[in-house]
C-alpha cells in the first residue's frame, strides 16, 4: 500500500518502476536521465545539479526523453496489470500521492497512464487487455445495428415519411448515435493501446 499523503514514497515507487522496466528491456538510462526523474523545484530534498542539467541537454531532447520514459511506464503498468490485476490500486494510490506536489515525474506518469485513473462513466474506461476493446466494440456494434434496423424499419414501414414520425423517432435515433459513438471510441482505444504496447 502507498500512503496517499506520502509524495516521497510515491515518487520512489514510480522511479523504481522505470528503472526496473529499463533493466528488463536493456534500455540504457544515463546518470543525467536518472537525475531528471527526481527533478522538482518544490521538493526540498532535491538539489539542482547544473552539470547534470548540461549533460542531459547534450544527450537527448526533452520530447525524446518524455517519450522514452512514458513508454517504460506504460509497459511496466501493462505488465503488472497482466500478472496481477490488483496492482492497479497501488498505481492509483501512488499517482494521487505524486500529484500532490509539483514535480517533473508526475508529468511523465500522467502522460503515460493518467487516463487510467481519470475515467468518465462506466464504459469509458481502460482495460488491461487489448482484446477487451474489440469485445466492447462488437457488443456495442450489435446493439447499434439492431437499434438502427428497428428504428429505420419502423419509419419506412408506414409511408409516407412525415416530420412527426421523424420527431417521434428522435430518442431512438439518439440512442443509435450514442451506441455508434461507443463503437468508435473502443476501436480508437484499441488502436491506441496497440500502438503504445509495441
Amino acid at each position: 500500500m502507498i500512503n496517499p499523503n506520502s509524495y516521497i514514497e510515491a515518487k520512489e515507487y514510480f522511479i523504481q518502476k522505470v528503472l526496473v522496466q529499463a533493466e528488463k528491456e536493456n534500455i540504457q538510462l544515463s546518470r543525467a536521465q536518472k537525475y531528471m526523474l527526481q527533478w522538482s523545484e518544490a521538493d526540498p530534498t532535491f538539489h539542482i545539479d547544473q552539470t547534470l542539467n548540461a549533460e542531459f541537454e547534450r544527450e537527448i531532447t526533452t520530447a525524446e526523453y518524455e517519450k522514452k520514459i512514458s513508454k517504460l511506464i506504460i509497459r511496466a503498468y501493462n505488465n503488472d496489470r497482466e500478472t496481477n490485476k490488483a496492482t492497479k490500486d497501488k498505481y492509483q494510490q501512488a499517482y494521487k500521492a505524486l500529484k500532490s506536489e509539483d514535480n517533473y515525474l508526475f508529468i511523465l506518469v500522467d502522460k503515460a497512464i493518467g487516463r487510467h485513473f481519470n475515467k468518465v462513466g462506466l464504459f469509458f474506461g481502460s482495460y488491461p487487455v487489448s482484446g477487451n476493446y474489440l469485445l466492447y466494440a462488437i457488443f456495442f456494434g450489435i446493439l447499434f445495428l439492431f437499434d438502427m434496423s428497428v428504428t429505420i424499419g419502423t419509419l419506412l414501414s408506414h409511408p409516407p415519411l412525415t416530420a412527426d414520425k421523424i420527431k417521434d423517432s428522435l430518442p431512438d435515433l439518439f440512442k443509435g448515435l450514442l451506441l455508434g459513438s461507443l463503437v468508435l471510441f473502443n476501436i480508437l482505444k484499441y488502436r491506441r493501446y496497440k500502438k503504445e504496447k509495441f
